[in-house]
């Protein structure tokens, strides 16, 4: 029976121990229990309402996010199209240039066809002026010479 002492004595000591360290006390006795577990279902509707509206909001945030992307999408199909416009348009622009390379080059050719043919006019119509002004001329050198004939033809007789 040495043995049973030595137990007892170790038991006291330990209870000594366990009184004179300080430890946490126990908020939740047997009635807190009861009425947790009565609360439970008011603090899983909470829960639940928590849920709800964190899932309503991830539905929110997702439906932007969706209206974000097909803005960008949007956005890109637009900036696609415009840039193959101004790609069209660059190419009239480059087909309009060539066109009025050879207008301009045209026009030139007939600016340069109306000053010859405008050279030709005046040459020709000095020419007829020459021409006309021999013939008159002649006309009065042939008159003079055919009066001058007829003069001394005339005191000779």
């Amino acid at each position: 029976m040495p043995k049973a002492p030595f137990l007892v004595s170790t038991l006291l000591f330990m209870s000594l121990l366990f009184l004179l360290f300080p430890h946490q006390v126990a908020e939740a006795g047997m009635w807190s229990n009861i009425k947790g577990i009565f609360s439970a279902p008011e603090k899983i509707d909470a829960l639940e309402q928590q849920y709800m509206d964190a899932k309503q909001q991830l539905d929110a945030q997702k439906e932007q996010l969706t209206e974000t992307l097909q803005s960008a999408e949007q956005y890109a199909a637009r900036q696609e199209e415009l840039m193959q416009q101004n790609e069209q348009f660059r190419k009239t622009n480059e087909q309009l240039m060539e066109q009025n390379n050879t207008l301009i080059q045209e026009m030139e050719q007939m600016k340069q066809k109306q000053a010859s043919f405008t050279q030709k006019l005046i040459n020709t119509a000095l020419i007829i002026m020459i021409l006309i002004f021999a013939y008159i001329l002649s006309l009065r050198v042939w008159r003079y010479l055919v009066w001058r004939k007829q003069k001394h033809a005339s005191r000779g007789v």
